[in-house]
C-alpha cells in the first residue's frame, strides 16, 4: 500500500532487535507499521550514557534552573519511566531488560527499582543491570531472585542482600553474572540452591565472598570466579567437585589445592578450556585430559612440578613479546588447541626431547625454543607415552 513493503510486526521487531536503541528508534519513522512495531517492541534497553537531550526542543537555558547534567539525567529518568509505565498499561511482553543507569541518591534508586519491579512483572527473560557510582550503596531489589521467568541475569555494581525472606526461587534460571557486587556466602549458596538450571556462572569481582561451593549445579557448563583485587581479602576458596558438563572453567586469585588436579579426566569428561591465574594453594600441576584444548596458566611463584598427560594437539600464544609464537600439534587446522603461560615456573630441560617410532608426530619436524616450558607427553598410535619434562616452546611444523 503507497509504496510500502507490509512486514508483518514480528518480522520488524527482529530487525529492530539487531541494532542499537537509538538505531532502533531511527526506524519508527520509516511507516506507520515500523512505528507500531517499534513502540511494542519485547527488547527495552536503557543506557544513559547514550541518552542526549537536544537544546533545541523549545526548553532554553534560562529555563532550567539546574546544572544541564542533572536535567538531562531527570529527562531520562522521565523516559524510562514513561516508557516502562506504557508497556505495564498495555500489559506488553518485555523479554528482554536492559539498563545502564548512574544512581546518585535515595530517589533515584527508588525510581530505578520501580522499573526493575515494573518490567519483571511483564516476563522478562533477559535482564541486565549495570548501576554507575558508588555502587555499595544500591541495593538489588529482592524481587530480582523470585522471578520465574528469568533465564539470563547480569547485574554489574550494587548490593545483593545477605538473606531474602521468601527466598530464591529463579527456578528457569540458567545464567547468572555478578560483577562488582556486594554479596556474602549465604546468599550465593541460596542462588545455588534455588537456581537448579543454572548453566553458566560468573562471579567477577565480588566483595564479601569468602567461600564458593558450587557442588549442587550438577548442569554447570561455564563457570569463573576472579577475585576483587581492591578489598582486604587475603583468601578466596573457591571448591570444583565433579562436574560431567562442564566445559569452560576460569579461576583468578582464589585459593584452591592440589586435589583439584587428582583424577582429572574424571571429574572434568568435558573441559575444554581452562584458565588458572594467580592461584593459590598448590605447588604441582598434574593435569591427564583428553578433552582440553585450551590451557591458560598466569602465576606469581614458581612450581615444583607441572605436567600434561595426553594432550595429543596443542598451540601456545603469547601473552607478551618476550614468548615465543606457538605450539602446534598434528592436524592443527588454525582453531585447535591453546597451551598458554606466563611466567618464569616450569622445569628446566633436562634432556634432548625423544619420540617413539610410532608418534603420530613422527612425520613433523621438532624444535625446542627457549622462553617458554611446558613439561607435557606426547601419545603414539599405541597409546603409548612420548617425550618427557622440557623448558622451552615445543613446535611441531610441516617436514
Amino acid at each position: 500500500m503507497n509504496g510500502e513493503l507490509q512486514l508483518p510486526e514480528v518480522i520488524i521487531q527482529h530487525i529492530q532487535s539487531f541494532l542499537n536503541q537509538r538505531q532502533a528508534a531511527r526506524t519508527s519513522v520509516l511507516s506507520k507499521s515500523w512505528y507500531s512495531a517499534w513502540s511494542s517492541r519485547p527488547i527495552l534497553d536503557f543506557n544513559e550514557r547514550d541518552f542526549k537531550w537536544k537544546r533545541n526542543t523549545g526548553v532554553s537555558g534560562s529555563q532550567i534552573a539546574e546544572p544541564f547534567s542533572v536535567f538531562v539525567k531527570r529527562r531520562f529518568m522521565k523516559f524510562v519511566k514513561g516508557t516502562v509505565q506504557r508497556y505495564h498499561e498495555l500489559n506488553l511482553k518485555i523479554e528482554v531488560f536492559r539498563l545502564w543507569i548512574c544512581v546518585i541518591d535515595s530517589d533515584s534508586a527508588s525510581l530505578v527499582n520501580e522499573f526493575i519491579t515494573r518490567a519483571l512483572k511483564l516476563g522478562v527473560s533477559d535482564f541486565s543491570l549495570e548501576i554507575s557510582g558508588c555502587y555499595s550503596k544500591y541495593v538489588l531489589p529482592e524481587q530480582v531472585f523470585e522471578a520465574k521467568s528469568l533465564i539470563k541475569l547480569s547485574v554489574v555494581g550494587c548490593t545483593i542482600r545477605q538473606h531474602i525472606d521468601g527466598g530464591v526461587i529463579c527456578s528457569s534460571l540458567e545464567s547468572l553474572t555478578l560483577c562488582r557486587v556486594s554479596i556474602w556466602d549465604d546468599m550465593i549458596r541460596d542462588i545455588m540452591l534455588g537456581c537448579p538450571l543454572l548453566e553458566n556462572l560468573h562471579l567477577l569481582e565480588c566483595k564479601g565472598l569468602l567461600n564458593v561451593n558450587a557442588s549442587k549445579l550438577h548442569n554447570l557448563e561455564k563457570f569463573c570466579v576472579i577475585k576483587c583485587r581492591d578489598c582486604n581479602l587475603k583468601c578466596l576458596w573457591v571448591d570444583v567437585p565433579e562436574y560431567g558438563k562442564l566445559s569452560c572453567l576460569m579461576l583468578e586469585q582464589v585459593k584452591i589445592d592440589e586435589f583439584f588436579f587428582h583424577d582429572f579426566s574424571l571429574k572434568f569428561p568435558c573441559l575444554g578450556d581452562l584458565s588458572l591465574h594467580h592461584c593459590d594453594g598448590y605447588n604441582n600441576i598434574e593435569i591427564s585430559s583428553r578433552s582440553l584444548k585450551y590451557i591458560s596458566l598466569i602465576h606469581k611463584y614458581e612450581l615444583k612440578k607441572v605436567k600434561f598427560e595426553h594432550l595429543t594437539m596443542m598451540k601456545a600464544t603469547p601473552e607478551s613479546p618476550s614468548i615465543p609464537a606457538r605450539i602446534a600439534g598434528e592436524d592443527d587446522d588454525g582453531d585447535g588447541s591453546f597451551v598458554r603461560h606466563r611466567g618464569r615456573h616450569f622445569l628446566p630441560l633436562k634432556a634432548a626431547i625423544k619420540l617413539p617410532a610410532k608418534s603420530r608426530l613422527r612425520d613433523r619436524n621438532l624444535s625446542v625454543v627457549p622462553g617458554l616450558g611446558v613439561a607435557g607427553h606426547v601419545m603414539d598410535e599405541d597409546g603409548g607415552v612420548g617425550s618427557r619434562c622440557y623448558y622451552g616452546q615445543i613446535r611441531w611444523s610441516g617436514s
